[in-house]
């Protein structure tokens, strides 16, 4: 009985210490009214400190490109595993007219896959303002300063970020981490991209977007069907057809390299079919 017990609290305790871990902290975002473009969203910042499911704090909002603010504490619950509900108190300074002047109720939820704070928020006292809510991890101190509490810069990347879906930068670190190139192939005497490589070539897009400071080899291949010449040929139109898909989806040229062997780096042997299909190939390296 004891040890059952023991158990059930200590899957309590580790609940709560999951929650904080995600939850307490500085987060910072954006807020979207229902009707109004990404592009005129609110910045906020937010301190939540969560202790036994029971959640307070301070928020912030801005108007982005002034130095308009207003502060208001803010209380609530973790009511499921990653999920928060919470509302806003009072506020305790305001000097602008241009922001949010009622108070807030949020409902959140933790996405473990992009590492954003993602919900909805609806003025308790004006039905027609509502919209979304998506926050990220922040790397400052809250405080109740009258300028900016950080530079509006990170909002347009922000929302370059949401809009082709790349994950928060903790997350990013992660993914890249566990990011595993594979080859493209192609058909015998074939430069085109066949559809299926899509998807992954879409991935490799995503992971350059997601870290600005990487770039990217794309290396040629071929079988040894033809002359050492055509297949240097061939080999370098397959490198340019991946490069040009990555450049069409928005990679910068500088931040890409090829390479084309020709014949000359076989995986497989050429002497049966299958082993001229993994012949026929590009690679990738990051660099």
């Amino acid at each position: 009985m004891k040890i059952k017990l023991l158990f059930f609290l200590f899957n309590i305790i580790s609940l709560f210490s999951f929650s904080q871990v995600k939850i307490t902290g500085e987060w910072q975002g954006i807020m979207i009214q229902n009707g109004d473009s990404i592009k005129n969203s609110k910045p906020v910042y937010f301190s939540f400190y969560l202790v036994n499911g029971l959640l307070e704090g301070k928020f912030r909002q801005e108007s982005y490109g002034t130095d308009e603010f207003s502060i208001a504490q803010l209380t609530g619950k973790s009511s499921a595993k990653n999920k928060i509900n919470f509302q806003l108190k009072k506020y305790s300074k305001n000097n602008s007219i241009n922001l949010h002047n009622c108070l807030l109720k949020f409902d959140c939820t933790y996405n473990e896959k992009t590492g954003y704070f993602e919900g909805d928020y609806d003025c308790l006292t004006n039905p027609s303002i509502k919209g979304k809510i998506i926050l990220f991890r922040a790397q400052f101190v809250f405080n109740e300063t009258s300028v900016n509490l950080v530079s509006h810069n990170w909002i347009d990347r922000f929302i370059f970020d949401i809009e082709n879906g790349i994950s928060s930068q903790e997350q990013r670190i992660a993914e890249l981490k566990k990011f595993e190139f594979e080859s493209i192939y192609f058909e015998s005497d074939k430069s085109f991209i066949k559809e299926e490589f899509e998807e992954y070539l879409m991935s490799i897009v995503k992971i350059l977007f997601s870290h600005s400071d990487i770039r990217i080899k794309v290396i040629g291949n071929t079988d040894s069907d033809g002359s050492d010449g055509y297949n240097e040929k061939l080999s370098k139109k397959r490198a340019e057809a991946i490069m040009e898909f990555l450049l069409n989806h928005g990679v910068k040229k500088e931040r890409i390299e090829f390479e084309f062997r020709g014949e000359k780096k076989p995986v497989k042997s050429n002497k049966t079919g299958e082993g001229k299909k993994k012949n026929r190939r590009v690679e990738f390296e990051f660099i």
